[in-house]
């Protein structure tokens, strides 16, 4: 997903995995502290990629029932206008479109 996000979740993991191995080790506190820090990054690394996927899957689904919603509209509007044709619906998408990611930069 997120290159800095799993460079974060996989250093919190290194970082989680060797301050264990010398905490168990030598039983020293900064040891474990340090295992329970890296511990609790990597579980915010990641539910944050969790909800990042989810988020976007939800914006998919969003823009998806939009353009489904546009293109009916289009449809209906040729069905019904005497002088079109719906066989230039696919034109008349095509060019909406074209003026609707022209109008967003």
């Amino acid at each position: 997903m997120d290159q800095k996000s799993d460079i974060a979740t996989h250093g919190g993991a290194l970082v989680t995995l060797l301050s264990s191995l010398m905490g168990l080790s030598t039983l020293e506190l900064v040891y474990l502290v340090i295992a329970l820090i890296g511990a609790v990054i990597s579980l915010l690394g990641y539910l944050d990629k969790r909800k990042t996927e989810k988020l976007n899957r939800q914006l998919a689904r969003e823009r998806l029932t939009f353009d489904w919603e546009r293109t009916k509209a289009i449809v209906d509007f040729l069905q019904g206008s005497p002088s079109h044709d719906i066989s230039q619906a696919g034109e008349v998408v095509e060019k909406v479109n074209n003026v609707l990611k022209e109008t967003e930069h």
